[in-house]
């Protein structure tokens, strides 16, 4: 009644005839048993069919009969994939196995994202049914949420929040859920305003002098402050007197001499160093999009060479940088995003420095005191690993406005001949 034939490529397919047409698909198997298992089943279903205990759909096609016979009169197309896929089942396929190799501060970032996006659009919300439309609803709404201190929250971070949604859309569309582009593309924001510009320690002072500000806007000043080199020496002399976290020190000084992310000094490991030939490769994440981790090379300051070579010959052990004094069976600790974070804060509390937002003020400033120095922009790049973004250049490479205004004063002073 139907016959199964092995090709050349490993493939068995079947031969059967239905209604004076032949039919020759494949079972989409390579293996013999599975092959005359569907065989099986097919001519039981062919037989069903033969004495009227099952009838072909009308106006079958072609392909809908072979989708009928192969499912055993059961169906006449592929199931529709996007009538299932609901936007909660998705995002949990996103995180289950479209994120590795992502930094876990990027990965908790896209958590919070979806977690809104679940909330507010719904999670039994069929990925295929969410339109440009809905998302327009959904920007409204979340632009009338509250943000930080306060404050509504901005479109910026609604950007944010639909940049996570584009990369779940992407994936759902490589797995059949649903068609096109992603529908954040026709979905109009309010302007988002340039992010204020950093200032010198001096410059918010002065601000903060003049009054009326709420200790929230205050905050909001000294979250865009940046160092000079003689404050950044200060700082680092601040945190060596904290003699009880000498991991901190050698940290900060880190950061401070090569305007290394916190989750790249995290990621250091001692073969990184290379004390002989002067230079320190940076473990990033944000280099390329083919690789998982890249690298790049910092040359050490002497006054960093100094403070590492000391960090490791009291060194607890283990394979990174910074590590913490083990708590369990003595075994040293590698330092987390979190407790990073938390012992930085633990060593400016009650100082001068507790205005201070965290680690990424240390990075931003290393950056500005280069340009600062007349580096050229390729050293500045290739130590920070800036790849093309103008907008964070423009952001990070200002001059202190001293350096500014004598600049201004060495016009006309001079006649021309």
């Amino acid at each position: 009644m139907a016959s199964i034939h092995q090709r050349p490529d490993g493939n068995w397919h079947i031969s059967f005839r239905l209604g004076g047409k032949q039919f020759k698909p494949s079972l989409k198997t390579t293996s013999e048993s599975k092959a005359k298992a569907k065989q099986a089943v097919i001519e039981e279903t062919l037989q069903l069919i033969d004495t009227g205990r099952i009838t072909l759909p009308s106006n079958a096609t072609h392909k809908e009969v072979i989708n009928f016979i192969l499912s055993g009169g059961k169906q006449t197309a592929k199931p529709n994939l996007s009538a299932t896929a609901n936007l909660k089942s998705v995002v949990d396929q996103y995180f289950a196995a479209y994120t590795a190799g992502k930094e876990p501060s990027t990965i908790a970032g896209e958590r919070i994202h979806t977690d809104h996006l679940l909330r507010l659009i719904g999670e039994k919300t069929l990925i295929a049914s969410v339109s440009s439309d809905t998302l327009q609803k959904y920007a409204a709404k979340r632009c009338k949420e509250k943000g930080q201190r306060g404050r509504t929250l901005s479109a910026e971070t609604v950007k944010k929040e639909f940049r996570t949604f584009a990369q779940v859309w992407g994936m759902a569309r490589a797995k059949g859920y649903v068609t096109g582009p992603s529908p954040t593309r026709t979905v109009k924001l309010n302007l988002l305003d340039e992010k204020p510009p950093f200032r010198t320690w001096d410059e918010i002072e002065t601000i903060i002098k003049r009054g009326n500000l709420s200790e929230e806007e205050q905050q909001e000043y000294w979250d865009c402050v940046f160092l000079d080199e003689e404050q950044v020496l200060e700082f680092v002399a601040h945190v060596q007197s904290k003699v009880d976290r000498p991991y901190m020190y050698a940290a900060i000084a880190f950061v401070a001499f090569t305007g290394a992310r916190r989750s790249e000094i995290i990621r250091s490991k001692i073969e990184d160093w290379d004390f002989e030939h002067g230079v320190v490769k940076i473990r990033e994440k944000k280099g390329s999009r083919k690789n998982k981790t890249t690298f790049r090379e910092v040359n050490i300051h002497p006054k960093l060479k100094a403070i590492m070579s000391d960090w490791f010959k009291v060194h607890p052990g283990g394979v990174y940088t910074i590590v913490l004094p083990g708590a369990k069976q003595n075994q040293p600790e590698a330092l987390t995003l979190n407790q990073a974070q938390n012992r930085f804060h633990r060593v400016v509390a009650g100082s001068k420095w507790k205005v201070l937002k965290g680690w990424h003020v240390l990075r931003h400033s290393f950056c500005s005191n280069c340009a600062r120095r007349g580096v050229p922009d390729a050293i500045i790049d290739a130590w920070m690993g800036h790849r093309g973004d103008e907008a964070i250049k423009k952001r990070y490479r200002h001059l202190f406005p001293s350096d500014k205004q004598s600049f201004m004063e060495k016009l006309f002073n001079d006649t021309p001949t």
